[in-house]
C-alpha cells in the first residue's frame, strides 16, 4: 500500500517555498502518492508538471474564506483521503493545519518554514495569532522543518527551534545546470 502524502501550500506558482513543495511530488518514490491542497481557483505554473507526474491537485477555499469550520473540514478531507503524512508550507496558518491533521488521523504532521520575516504588521491581534499558531504547531506537529535557522526562529521561536527543529536546506536539481 502506498504512502499517501498531502502537501499544503497556498499556491503552486513560481517561488522558493512552492518549488520545494513541487519537488516533493516531482521526485517522490513510486510507493508514494502525493496530493497537493492549494487555496483558490488559480492554476499555478507547477500544476501541469505535477499532474503529469501523477500527483493530484485539490483547489479549496482559503482558511480565511471558510472561517470557523476550516479545521473540521480539513480534518474530514484528511480522514477521507487516508493521508499518512500532511506536510504544510503555509507559515502561521500551519498551526490550524497541524490540529486538523491530528484530528484527521495523519501520523506524520510536518510543518515547514520557508521565510525569515513575517511581513505582517505586528498588531496585538497578529501577536496573539502567532502565539496561538506556535502553540498548535508545537503540540500537534511531529516534525518542524525550516530552510535555515532564521526561518525556524520566525515560525517556531528561536530557542524552541534550536532544541526541537531541523534545518532542511532547499535542494536543487543539479543536472539542470550541468555544462553541456
Amino acid at each position: 500500500m502506498p504512502i499517501r502524502v498531502l502537501e499544503i501550500c497556498g499556491k503552486l506558482n513560481i517561488g522558493g517555498a512552492q518549488r520545494v513543495a513541487a519537488n516533493i511530488g516531482m521526485y517522490a518514490p513510486a510507493d508514494c502518492e502525493v496530493t497537493y491542497l492549494v487555496y483558490g481557483d488559480t492554476v499555478g505554473e507547477y500544476e501541469a508538471a505535477l499532474t503529469e507526474r501523477g500527483c493530484r491537485i485539490l483547489h479549496v477555499p482559503s482558511p480565511r474564506e471558510v472561517g470557523r469550520g476550516y479545521v473540521k473540514k480539513l480534518a474530514a478531507l484528511i480522514r477521507e483521503g487516508g493521508y499518512d503524512v500532511v506536510h504544510c508550507h503555509t507559515m502561521f496558518s500551519s498551526g490550524l493545519v497541524m490540529l486538523a491533521a491530528w484530528r484527521g488521523g495523519a501520523k506524520g504532521r510536518i510543518c515547514h518554514s520557508h521565510t525569515a520575516k513575517d511581513n505582517s504588521r505586528l498588531t496585538v491581534k497578529r501577536r496573539a495569532y502567532r502565539w496561538f499558531s506556535r502553540l498548535l504547531i508545537r503540540r500537534f506537529g511531529t516534525e518542524c522543518l525550516a530552510c535555515g535557522g532564521d526561518a525556524g526562529a520566525e515560525l517556531y521561536g528561536k530557542r524552541w527551534f534550536q532544541k526541537h527543529g531541523q534545518i532542511l536546506r532547499n535542494g536543487i536539481d543539479i543536472e539542470r545546470f550541468r555544462y553541456d
